[in-house]
C-alpha cells in the first residue's frame, strides 16, 4: 500500500503583518511543530498513523484515514487570527514514486466549512508547487509558484526549507543553493486564519492525498 513518511513538519513564524502588528503579536514567534498537533488530532482514529522504520529511519506512515485528521490554525494563532506576511516550514520525505500529472499535497491551510484553501504545498513527480490565496472570499483565484525540475519522487530522503519574505519564495533541497522565486503579487499581509483548519498529508479529501514517506 501505498505511504506517508513523515520525519518532520515545522512552521517558523516571521514578521507579522501591519495590520496584526497594531494589536497584541499573534504568536511568540517560536517554531511551530505542526507533525505533533496532527499526530495528536489523530489518536481517534485507528491506524491512521503509525510509526514504521525506512532503511533505519524512522518516520510517520499515514493511511487514507488521515484525509480526516486536522486540526484548528487557533491551537497556533492563539492570539490574534492573522498568518504572519514572513514564514518558513521544514519538512522530511520521501517518495519512491510519483506517475507523471498526478499531485499530492504535503500540508493545506483550509476554511472549516469548505473546500477553501488559504495555503498549501503539493509535489508533483517533477515539481514542486506553492498555492495561497490573496483574499478570504472562497471564489478568489488562487496563486501559484513551481519550482520546476525537482525530482524529489527518486527514493530518497529529502529535506526541504520554504521560506516566503513578502514578494520572494526561496526554495532550498538539501542544503543545495536556494531557488528564488518572485511573486507577481505579493503574499498577503493579513491572510485571516479564522475558523480554518491546518491537513498534513491532504485536503480534506482523497484526491491529492499524500501516500509517500515523509
Amino acid at each position: 500500500m501505498p505511504a506517508l513518511l513523515l520525519l518532520c513538519a515545522l512552521l517558523h513564524l516571521g514578521q507579522h503583518s501591519t495590520l496584526a502588528r497594531r494589536h497584541i503579536p499573534c504568536t511568540d514567534l517560536r517554531p511551530q511543530d505542526l507533525l505533533s498537533e496532527i499526530i495528536e488530532a489523530s489518536r481517534k482514529l485507528v491506524n491512521a498513523i503509525r510509526v514504521v522504520q525506512e532503511r533505519g529511519v524512522r518516520g510517520l506512515r499515514m493511511s487514507q484515514d488521515l484525509k480526516a485528521a486536522c486540526f484548528p490554525a487557533s491551537l497556533i494563532f492563539k492570539m490574534c487570527n492573522y498568518f504572519p506576511a514572513e514564514f518558513s516550514i521544514i519538512f522530511t520525505l520521501k517518495v519512491n514514486y510519483l506517475p507523471s500529472k498526478k499531485n499530492e499535497y504535503i500540508f493545506t491551510l483550509l476554511q472549516e466549512n469548505s473546500n477553501h484553501l488559504l495555503l498549501g504545498l503539493r509535489v508533483s513527480s517533477d515539481k514542486l508547487h506553492f498555492e495561497f490565496s490573496p483574499g478570504e472570499h472562497p471564489y478568489s483565484h488562487r496563486k501559484r509558484v513551481t519550482f520546476r525540475d525537482l525530482y524529489l519522487a527518486d527514493r530518497h530522503w529529502h529535506t526541504l526549507v520554504l521560506a516566503v519574505t513578502t514578494d520572494i519564495v526561496s526554495l532550498t533541497v538539501d542544503c543545495c543553493p536556494p531557488i528564488d522565486m518572485f511573486l507577481d503579487i505579493p503574499f498577503p499581509e493579513h491572510l485571516n486564519t479564522a475558523r480554518s483548519e491546518f491537513h498534513i498529508g491532504s485536503r480534506r479529501r482523497r484526491k491529492g492525498l499524500f501516500t509517500k514517506l515523509k
